[in-house]
């Protein structure tokens, strides 16, 4: 470095903290990392309640630790994959690149004997939420590696073996501004599924709200939070329901679903609920066993789903939705839907097909999807897919805000 352009030591170690208070927010998740090694200050600042105010209110774009390269997309999620396999119970899809990885949640366990023990039951932001074999519930942060144990308690004279709780629904809800998190539980004990109840963490008051119900609840599709309202899909009979995570009531939606949908999966998408499902070939009939298409609709806001797209031909066919159909996970990651099946996973762009729905479905519906790229992580891993989630790398230290 010549010493025209040689940098005066000096000027940078007197940088006005305004300056940093406005640049370091900007920055990826793994520039930020690298800069808490600097000094022991630069440490306490990055994880300070002050930062990360700043870094929600500037948006910033937290690429994933396990990504390589420069951050050239505007997706801030990441798909994650939870499996049954032991060597790879979890996979990250980088929509940045277009890449597989292996992250880890090794630290949540202090023997790695037993880290099979932990199971991935919901994920909000940049948090995940896990389960141990003993039920106990931990949410955890894998960039920071911060965790907080929560433990389920139905008052039921059961809440000290969390062990024995059935859960049939598990969801979390993250809220960038506050910082905080929700995760509600819907569980039952062994050898009394009937008594089902509603618990909800919340982390602000770092407590459980509960509620027991009056009917029991089949559900047919994972939850999915828009706001402070857990949506999602029952049957026996088939409906929409919506629960207030605040008071921890369920009620049924005035839209309902479609009676011919099979499968259903229910994601937000930029604040409209998003629903997806398999239809037989006689669409007015819901006892059609044979699936001859996968649409998606979108709940306006006069309540009313408006179908948005159908999964094209070619493509429905290629992954076998013909043929022995057992249903796809789906998540959404900012304007994009994640299909994952046994036999390959698939990607809509939402946005693109809502903005283009002035045009004929038929003529430019095919343009929104296509086939998310395989990897030899994968090979014969589809099979063993247990669920899916998505996830935005944080610095959040899980402290009570």
């Amino acid at each position: 470095m010549s010493k025209r352009t040689q940098l005066s030591k000096r000027i940078w170690c007197e940088l006005p903290d305004a300056l940093l208070e406005r640049l370091l927010p900007l920055l990826p998740v793994s520039s930020l990392l690298r800069f808490r090694c600097v000094c022991k200050s630069w440490n306490s600042y990055i994880l300070s309640s002050h930062f990360l105010r700043l870094c929600s209110t500037a948006h910033s774009v937290p690429p994933s630790p396990y990504a390589v390269g420069p951050h050239r997309c505007d997706s801030n999620s990441y798909l994650l994959i939870s499996t049954w396999s032991p060597d790879y119970p979890l996979l990250a899809y980088n929509p940045a690149h277009q890449t597989w990885h292996l992250p880890s949640i090794d630290f949540v366990s202090k023997d790695p004997e037993l880290l099979s023990d932990y199971s991935l039951v919901a994920a909000a932001g940049g948090l995940l939420c896990v389960r141990e074999s003993s039920g106990k519930l931990v949410v955890c942060n894998p960039v920071t590696k911060a965790m907080r144990e929560i433990g389920i308690d139905i008052e039921d004279g059961h809440g000290s073996d969390s062990a024995a709780l059935v859960v049939s629904l598990a969801s979390m809800m993250y809220d960038d501004l506050s910082r905080s998190f929700k995760v509600a539980v819907v569980c039952s004990c062994q050898g009394d599924a009937s008594k089902q109840v509603t618990c909800v963490y919340d982390s602000r008051r770092n407590s459980w709200t509960r509620e027991k119900q009056a009917e029991d609840i089949f559900f047919e599709s994972a939850g999915a939070f828009n706001g402070n309202d857990l949506f999602v899909v029952v049957d026996f009979p088939k409906r929409l329901m919506v629960m207030d995570a605040t008071t921890t009531t369920w009620r049924a939606h005035a839209a309902g679903v479609p009676a011919a949908v099979k499968y259903p999966s229910l994601v937000v998408v930029e604040g409209a609920l998003v629903l997806l499902g398999a239809l037989g070939i006689d669409e007015n009939h819901a006892e059609s066993d044979r699936v001859d298409a996968y649409v998606v609709w979108r709940l306006t806001v006069e309540g009313v789903w408006e179908e948005v797209g159908r999964m094209p031909r070619a493509m429905f066919n290629q992954i076998g939705l013909n043929d022995g159909f057992e249903g796809l996970s789906c998540v959404a990651l900012d304007q994009r839907i994640y299909m994952v099946s046994s036999e390959g996973s698939v990607l809509f762009d939402m946005r693109a097909a809502v903005a283009a729905q002035q045009d004929t479905m038929s003529s430019c519906d095919d343009l929104h999807w296509s086939f998310l790229p395989q990897s030899a992580i994968l090979s014969g891993l589809f099979a063993c897919i247990k669920d899916v989630y998505s996830m935005r790398p944080s610095l959040d230290t899980l402290e009570t805000s």
